[in-house]
C-alpha cells in the first residue's frame, strides 16, 4: 500500500450571498499553497461550470470533500452559509481536521500536520 505524502486542504465558505467570494477563495487558495498544501477550491471549480443549480454544486462539493481531503479550512463568515455549515459537519463526521480560523492553519511539515491514512 502506498503512503500518501501530500496534505490536501479543502476551502469552505459562503459563495451564494458573497459577491466577491471568488477573490476571497483565491487568496486563501494561494496562501494555503504557500504553506505547502495541495488545495481543493470549490469556488474555482464551480465557477468554471455554468448553469448548475445550487443543489448540483453542493452534491459535487460534498463528493470532493469525501475523497483524499486531509483538512477543511473554514473562511470567515462560514457560519451564515448553509453549504459551509453542511461541509463542516461532514468534515467533522468523517474525522478531518477542521480549522474554523484560517490563521490557525499550520504549514505542512509541522508535527501536527500529516496526510490522512
Amino acid at each position: 500500500m502506498c503512503e500518501k505524502t501530500t496534505v490536501t486542504a479543502y476551502i469552505s465558505g459562503g459563495m451564494t450571498l458573497v459577491p466577491d467570494h471568488e477573490a476571497v477563495f483565491a487568496a486563501e487558495h494561494e496562501r494555503l499553497e504557500g504553506l505547502g498544501y495541495v488545495v481543493v477550491d470549490p469556488s474555482a471549480i464551480n465557477g468554471a461550470i455554468t448553469g448548475r443549480s445550487y443543489e448540483s454544486c453542493m452534491r459535487h462539493d460534498l463528493a470532493l470533500l469525501l475523497v483524499d481531503i486531509d483538512v477543511c479550512v473554514m473562511l470567515p463568515g462560514w457560519e451564515t452559509s448553509r453549504g459551509a455549515v453542511a461541509e463542516r459537519m461532514v468534515a467533522q463526521v468523517i474525522g478531518l481536521t477542521v480549522y474554523d480560523d484560517p490563521a490557525e492553519v499550520p504549514a505542512v511539515g509541522t508535527p501536527s500536520v500529516r496526510a490522512a491514512a
